[in-house]
C-alpha cells in the first residue's frame, strides 16, 4: 500500500509529500531479516528518485554510499523483481556520473546470470538501458548483436512497445547530423513522436520508470544529462 502511494507521488513529481511515507516505510520492522531488507531497498529507492528526477546524480552517489552497508552489501536477500529494480537504479546512476563500465557491470547480472529476470516486466527497460550503454560505449557489433535479441523477443511476445522501436533505431544510427541548425531539426521531429507516446498508457508505464527522451535529447544537443533532467523537472 505504501509503496503504491509512494509511487503515484513520485508521478507527480510531489516529493515532499514522499516524506511521510518513506518515514511509514522506516518504521516497519519485522525479524525478518529478508522483509527487512527490502523495505530498506524501497525506502533507498524513494529516497533516490527526487535526485534521479532532477539530474542530480552526485546527490544520487552520495546517498547510494550511505546505504551501502545496510542494503548493497545485503542485495542477495533481496526478492528477484526487487533486485532488479535496484540493479536498474544504480546503473542509470553511474551512467549519469559518466561511468559507463560501471553501469554495463551492474546490469549484466541481470542480463546473463539469471533467465529468473528475464520474465519480469522490468526486463525490457532493463535492456533499452543496457543499449544506452553499449551507445556512450560505441559497441556498435554489441548493440547490432543486442538489437536482433530483442526484436525476437517482441516478435515471440507478439507486442513491442513504442519506446523500444526508438530507442533501436535511434541507437542504430550513431552519425548525428554535425550543424547545431540540423540537429534542432532532427530533434524537433524526435520531440513530437515521444509527446504522442506520453498519451498511451502502455508507454508511460516503460517512460515513468526513465525518461528516456531525455537522454536522446541530451545526445542529440550536446547538453549534459543532467541538465535535460533539471530543466524538465522545473518545467513540470
Amino acid at each position: 500500500m505504501l509503496e503504491g502511494i509512494l509511487d503515484s507521488l513520485r508521478s507527480l513529481q510531489n516529493y515532499e509529500g514522499m516524506n511521510h511515507f518513506i518515514l511509514q516505510l522506516k518504521k516497519l520492522k519485522t525479524p525478518s531479516l529478508n522483509f527487512n531488507t527490502n523495505v530498506t531497498c524501497l525506502i533507498f529507492l524513494y529516497e533516490l528518485f527526487p535526485f534521479l528526477d532532477r539530474g542530480d546524480f552526485f546527490s544520487c552517489d552520495v546517498l547510494i554510499k550511505k546505504y551501502s552497508e545496510s542494503l548493497l552489501k545485503k542485495s542477495q536477500l533481496l526478492s528477484i523483481a526487487r533486485n532488479a529494480e535496484l540493479s536498474l537504479y544504480l546503473a542509470l546512476v553511474h551512467f549519469g556520473l559518466k561511468d559507463f563500465r560501471k553501469a554495463q557491470k551492474t546490469l549484466s547480472k541481470i542480463i546473463f546470470t539469471s533467465k529468473d529476470y528475464s520474465n519480469l516486466p522490468l526486463y525490457r527497460t532493463i535492456r533499452l538501458v543496457n543499449l544506452m550503454i553499449l551507445y556512450e560505449l560505441k559497441d556498435f557489433d554489441l548493440i547490432k548483436y543486442e538489437t536482433r535479441s530483442i526484436k525476437r523477443d517482441m516478435h515471440a511476445i507478439g507486442k513491442g512497445y513504442k519506446i523500444e522501436k526508438k530507442i533501436i533505431n535511434f541507437v542504430n544510427k550513431p552519425n548525428l547530423p554535425i550543424s547545431i541548425l540540423k540537429r534542432q531539426q532532427a530533434w524537433e521531429k524526435i520531440q513530437k513522436e515521444f509527446e504522442s507516446l506520453h498519451h498511451d498508457v502502455y508507454e508511460l508505464q516503460t517512460l515513468k520508470l526513465f525518461d528516456f527522451s531525455a537522454w536522446i535529447e541530451s545526445k542529440v544537443k550536446k547538453i549534459p544529462l543532467s541538465e535535460i533532467l533539471e530543466r524538465k523537472s522545473k518545467l513540470n
